[in-house]
């Protein structure tokens, strides 16, 4: 068995494309856990000031008199950054302070829910639920939080990229231990071996669980080394309680015991997740349903984790996933239940029994199906007759063979979920950066979205009268300056005071002259706070780049890949291998285009959605400035961006599957596609007008081509006209393959 686990190892050790791509992720997660960890600090913070104001407080008995002080110092001063620090660090010590009276109230609460009248009945989920949550607190009686370093231990809880990582690592250890065995036939001549069935899987299931064991162990511990460098950890034997954000977490341990436990979560989460691909893919007759399932079950957990609110009723789906599972800190770091047939179990003990279900159930899947499995493929199930199945089969074999063509053989797979878990941190992580006028736009809209009313009048009126009373109050302190009434320290004080209250006063004028402009117009435009709109409609922008890019790798290699080793005479010989082959290929690169453009440009809606809420959603576009002209809702501009956008990735793919049809060198396709497709739009964006006007130019830009409105003359010549023009390049892409009469370029 030793020699078999070191055989299975040795061939994971042994092939360089494997070890790069591991090496490559563990290499990417140390630069954005370092983003992380700068993030996990307000932005007016660096390490030393973080660490040396800790210290400071650490060091005196007055330490709640001296962070208040401070902090309404820096408010005088108008120090904003040092303000900002000395605010955020008093949320923590609060929570510190405060530890004992917020035990005391969830005492009350729970008195307060037995007794009401509404939930004092015994057998409800809410009076369980209450005496569970107070029982569960009372253990923590004696816990004494102190404060020190928390930013280091909340950024190593909170990376998300460490866990897509890691999955990406087992999803390749799955592939190249198993599914390029059986694309080579090695696991048929496995099978006749002494030791080739149960034993030989075994020796894999050993094998993943080092390599998951390994995975965690190096991107969870140089996560902690580098925020321990950073941030510092603080005193690892102090109560997790201490650990800003943990305040209401009812595990009794200390930090380290944490850290250990967060460390053997993750680990076991990874090997469960292991064990049910390596069930998948043994149970698999092809390959492709494996990465379908891999994809299908990503995407629903990474919406369901993204989406779900905590107040929703399906909550419990958004921990109960595997984005859930591996981030599993929330559950951790308060009490939470959920409710089963009246009663409150523990989302932690429902972690746990799914965890090792999910243990018990794939390896017991794999190794028995891999150990009486008689061929490669499924059992004879009879859910489908035989001759149906049969008709299904032969009408879809051949996009099917074109997909696993494209994605395993030409690695477009790894393309798009390499690209997908980036989008995918990008969305969760980032935000929009807000200034000050930002901030203080976004309050009055808090106030004054929506159409216009009688009460805003009177509050537009009522804040500008507050304005000029402060203003009022500036002429008579140079009055009285000039008097000698006062000294020139103290109207510098005063005068700093008034005027940081009037600074807010341009923003509000801004909004006051919008306002006048809606009223005044007749129509039914909204107040709204539109900058989030505006960086929507920019990051996809940004995002078009990216677009092309990864078209343009996955679509390159579909014909190249055929011409460079001669496949493409071979198939053109076969009954199907001219136009249906040629069709099929446009078929299936579609699908591929298409969930390019949903990994590229949701998370930009994801991520305005986190910053800004995409306010008054149903208001008339109009009601954004630059969008005057322009009927119809924001909701329904925002889709018909994305119909347009969704043209031109068509449009995008087409070309590039013409000119790489034609050109039949992978290198020289690249080259041409860039001048064609990306240095066009490189040029738009540098400033230059009359390149706007080319198709993929002005689809990809499609909030310009909207601009006058949806129906116009322009905007239907240039749909129109993008589908003429893709009809007639996939129709020359058709004859370019099917009869190979167009020959610019030879091998």
């Amino acid at each position: 068995m030793n020699k078999l686990i070191r055989y299975e190892l040795l061939k994971l050790c042994k092939n360089r494309i494997y070890c790069t791509l591991i090496l490559v992720l563990i290499g990417i997660n140390l630069p954005v856990f370092y983003l992380n960890l700068r993030s996990a600090l307000p932005a007016s913070h660096t390490f030393a000031s973080y660490r040396a104001i800790i210290d400071e407080l650490n060091s005196r008995e007055d330490a709640g008199a001296y962070l208040t002080e401070e902090t309404e110092s820096a408010l005088v001063a108008m120090d904003f950054y040092r303000y900002d620090n000395f605010r955020e660090i008093g949320k923590e010590y609060d929570q510190i302070a405060s530890y004992q009276e917020y035990l005391k109230n969830i005492k009350r609460q729970s008195l307060l829910i037995t007794k009401s009248a509404i939930f004092s009945q015994p057998g409800t989920f809410s009076y369980r639920n209450a005496l569970a949550t107070e029982k569960a607190f009372e253990p923590l009686s004696d816990v004494v939080p102190v404060l020190d370093y928390s930013s280091g231990i909340n950024a190593v809880s909170d990376n998300i990229f460490s866990d897509m990582a890691a999955v990406l690592a087992i999803f390749l250890t799955v592939v190249f231990l198993v599914l390029r065995e059986k694309a080579t036939n090695i696991t048929a001549l496995l099978k006749t071996t002494v030791h080739g069935r149960t034993r030989s899987l075994i020796a894999k299931v050993i094998a993943v669980f080092s390599i998951c064991f390994l995975i965690t162990i190096i991107l969870q511990m140089s996560n902690i080394v580098l925020a321990g460098s950073f941030c510092g950890l603080g005193d690892l034997s102090r109560p997790l309680q201490s650990v800003y954000q943990f305040g209401a977490s009812v595990i009794e341990v200390s930090v380290i015991q944490y850290l250990i436990m967060l460390i053997l979560g993750k680990f076991f989460t990874l090997f469960a997740f292991s064990m049910i691909l390596f069930a998948i893919a043994i149970i698999s007759r092809r390959d492709i349903p494996v990465f379908v399932v891999s994809f299908i079950i990503g995407a629903l957990s990474g919406v369901g984790y993204l989406l779900i609110s905590e107040q929703s009723y399906l909550n419990i789906f958004k921990h109960i996933n595997l984005v859930g599972f591996l981030h599993f800190t929330p559950i951790l770091k308060r009490y939470m239940n959920v409710n089963l047939f009246g009663f409150p179990i523990n989302l932690l003990w429902i972690y746990g029994v799914l965890i090792i279900t999910a243990l018990t159930v794939g390896s017991l899947i794999s190794v028995r199906t891999y150990s009486v499995q008689r061929n490669l493929g499924y059992r004879n199930f009879t859910l489908i007759k035989r001759r149906q199945w049969k008709r299904i089969r032969d009408k879809s074999s051949i996009i099917l063979f074109e997909l696993k063509k494209s994605l395993l053989v030409n690695k477009a797979a790894l393309i798009l979920m390499g690209f997908g878990l980036l989008q995918l941190y990008y969305g969760v992580t980032s935000t929009y950066y807000l200034d000050t006028d930002d901030m203080y736009y976004m309050g009055y809209m808090k106030v004054l979205s929506g159409p216009a009313t009688l009460d805003k009048e009177t509050y537009f009126q009522r804040e500008q009268e507050r304005f000029d009373d402060l203003r009022i109050q500036i002429s008579d302190l140079s009055d009285r300056l000039k008097e000698g009434t006062i000294s020139e320290e103290n109207y510098q004080f005063d005068a700093n005071m008034i005027n940081h209250m009037l600074y807010p006063e341009r923003i509000f004028q801004q909004i006051s002259d919008r306002y006048e402009f809606i009223r005044k117009s007749g129509r039914p435009l909204h107040l709204l706070f539109d900058k989030g709109y505006k960086e929507l409609f920019q990051g996809f922008k940004n995002a078009d780049l990216k677009l092309l890019a990864i078209l343009m790798l996955i679509m390159i290699p579909i014909y190249t890949y055929e011409y460079q080793s001669g496949m493409d005479q071979l198939i053109r010989s076969t009954m199907h291998g001219r136009g249906r082959t040629a069709g099929r290929k446009l078929m299936s690169a579609g699908c591929m285009a298409f969930i390019t453009g949903a990994i590229t440009y949701l998370p930009e809606l994801v991520r305005v959605d986190r910053t800004f809420k995409f306010p008054e959603l149903t208001a008339p576009v109009a009601s954004i400035p630059e969008y005057d002209g322009v009927k119809g809702s924001i909701i329904g501009f925002i889709t018909a961006v994305l119909l347009l956008r969704l043209l031109a990735v068509v449009l995008a793919m087409v070309f590039i599957l013409f000119i790489s049809c034609v050109v039949k060198t992978a290198l020289f396709s690249f080259v041409i596609n860039v001048g064609v497709l990306v240095l066009p739009v490189l040029l738009q964006f540098s400033g230059i007008r009359i390149i706007r006007y080319l198709p993929l130019n002005m689809l990809i830009s499609g909030e310009q081509l909207l601009i006058k409105g949806y129906v116009t003359p322009q905007t239907c010549g240039y749909i129109i006209g993008s589908i003429v023009l893709i009809s007639i390049v996939g129709l020359f892409n058709l004859q370019a393959y099917s009869k190979g009469r167009i020959k610019l370029f030879y091998r």
